[in-house]
């Protein structure tokens, strides 16, 4: 490849050239709409749409879902969540554990594994209200491996240090994005997996 400034400078200009074109077709349908709705023309400014066009290439829009969308049967995302626990390795696996930890949690008042004499009475506990959740769900009871209920069992609510401060972190990232309005932010549930080190985002 060679390249002279000459060349350089002319294949500049055509993108300078279809730059202005789009940003001249965007002013007049902008100043259509705002016609059609009362206001003036020149309601919005040429430099904001200019900048609006320069910067269109990374313009996401997010549609987030309340936590009561997500646990509601009527309106959770099965379909989603029943082709990602197709896969015994997926993530998933632990965001169903965690619910179930929270029902094993309002109906004992501990955490399943709390003590180390409770793991392996609690696995079994813990497994009902996993396949009750799936259940409700209309997925597949098994989807949940008895090796994945166990681990949680044995986890018994553990702090590990630096899991901690890896969630701190992206918890962190996640409210710059939202306070500077710069990056597309994670939508709805993250899954850090710690033994494997992977993180997956599901839209549920």
């Amino acid at each position: 490849m060679t390249a002279d400034t000459q060349t350089y400078i002319s294949l500049q200009e055509v993108y300078q050239r279809k730059a202005q074109e789009d940003i001249d077709v965007i002013l007049r349908y902008v100043a259509a709409a705002l016609s059609s709705v009362g206001k003036s023309p020149n309601a919005i400014s040429a430099e904001d749409i200019k900048l609006f066009c320069k910067n269109t290439l990374y313009l996401r829009l997010v549609r987030t879902s309340s936590l009561n969308n997500e646990y509601a049967k009527e309106t959770a995302r099965k379909e989603d969540m029943a082709n990602a626990l197709e896969d015994p390795d997926s993530n998933l696996v632990y965001y169903f554990l965690l619910r179930a930890v929270d029902r094993f949690w309002a109906d004992k008042g501990r955490f399943p594994g709390w003590q180390d004499d409770q793991v392996q009475s609690d696995i079994s506990i813990l497994k009902g209200y996993v396949v009750g959740l799936l259940s409700e769900l209309g997925l597949n009871a098994t989807a949940v491996s008895d090796k994945a209920v166990h681990e949680m069992c044995r986890f018994g609510a553990s702090e590990l240090h630096n899991i901690a401060a890896l969630l701190g972190g992206v918890v962190s990232q996640e409210v710059i994005k939202v306070l500077t309005h710069q990056w597309v932010p994670l939508n709805n549930t993250l899954i850090y997996n710690g033994m494997n080190s992977t993180t997956t985002v599901f839209d549920l």
